[in-house]
């Protein structure tokens, strides 16, 4: 990415790292079978495609870094599902009142 970007003339983090990525994902098939001059050929190709991925200008985006769930306050479950099922259901047998 940061010689796409010196080839776009722009800051690297103008280029989106998602679209890269996806980029180098749908060329890699092709990237493990060639060598030699179609391999640098193939990469001045991406590299170029990849300078051309650039994120829109927004200046007044801000996002705040914080979890909004909680969590929660309940014991971990120590023993298999069932056990624990089980266990619950013994427990309500016991206070049903009769």
């Amino acid at each position: 990415m940061a010689k796409a970007a010196l080839l776009a003339d722009v800051l690297p983090r103008v280029l989106s790292f998602t679209g890269a990525k996806r980029l180098l994902s749908a060329f890699a098939d092709q990237l493990r079978r060639i060598s030699g001059d179609e391999m640098r050929n193939l990469i001045a190709t991406v590299t170029a495609c990849i300078a051309t991925l650039q994120l829109p200008h927004r200046p007044d985006r801000v996002e705040p870094r914080a979890k909004k769930r909680r969590p929660k306050k309940l014991p971990l479950l120590t023993v298999p599902r069932q056990v624990a099922r089980d266990l619950i259901l013994a427990q309500r047998t016991l206070n049903r009142v009769p």
